[in-house]
């Protein structure tokens, strides 16, 4: 599945260790371009987060999930 929009706002990572080690989280704010638009968040978890690195509020993305 996937979803594309606006992205409107990249919120703060978050790490945290287990006992199965470090993990970190990021999410990320999308508005949709349809008739009726909304806002998603989107959360990316391990090497995803990183991803978030490279774009910028305002910028069109397509994110893919399942």
């Amino acid at each position: 599945m996937e979803i594309q929009g606006k992205l409107i706002s990249i919120l703060p990572e978050i790490k945290g260790t287990t006992a199965k080690g470090e993990w970190k989280k990021q999410e990320a704010i999308l508005e949709t371009a349809e008739t009726y638009p909304k806002k998603v968040c989107v959360s990316f978890w391990g090497d995803k987060a990183d991803e978030l690195k490279i774009v910028r509020e305002g910028d069109t993305i397509k994110v893919h999930f399942n």
